[in-house]
């Protein structure tokens, strides 16, 4: 519930949903929480959960459909990746999250994640209701996301690209 990731948009994406299949579930604390649980008053397809142990995350994860990266219009959000998507991607579950340049090519060109713009509660509505109503789309995106993980984030990319840069900066 930080500005980063936009909640209050994801909030009036609820709304904007409201009276189709798709439920929402906010998890975790933070300074606009109170915002947001007065945002959603009358709203009975969004719940709000408190924070998850991160031993726990994996099971919680893998009980979405979708799991939803940062939305928030601000400088910060534009320049990062957060840790929830590698998270979702890691177990294998399709995300949707604002476009930034944080991202590399392969990610934007994945059927595993949707880009919307910041603060765009429509663009995000919209995005999870076309794979709440096209399931074989959804499908199609979950079992891509663990391979977008394994190919771009993965323990061996990751190992090597520090390592490429630590002999860059040892032997200049």
């Amino acid at each position: 519930f930080l500005p980063l990731q936009g909640p209050g948009y994801i909030v009036e994406a609820a709304r904007l949903t409201a009276g189709s299949p798709v439920r929402w579930t906010l998890v975790g604390d933070g300074p606009e929480k109170p915002k947001c649980l007065a945002l959603a008053k009358g709203l009975d397809n969004i719940v709000f959960k408190d924070h998850i142990a991160y031993k726990d995350l994996p099971s919680a994860i893998a009980g979405y459909d979708v799991v939803l990266g940062v939305f928030g219009d601000t400088e910060k959000a534009a320049r990062v990746m957060p840790n929830k998507f590698f998270q979702a991607l890691a177990c294998g579950q399709a995300v949707v999250t604002m476009r930034s340049r944080a991202y590399p090519a392969a990610v934007a060109e994945s059927e595993a994640v949707k880009f919307v713009d910041p603060g765009n509660p429509r663009q995000l509505a919209d995005a999870v209701l076309q794979w709440c109503y096209d399931r074989s789309s959804l499908a199609s995106a979950t079992a891509q996301a663990r391979r977008l993980f394994e190919c771009e984030f993965g323990s061996e990319v990751i190992s090597s690209q520090v390592a490429g840069t630590l002999n860059e900066a040892l032997f200049r």
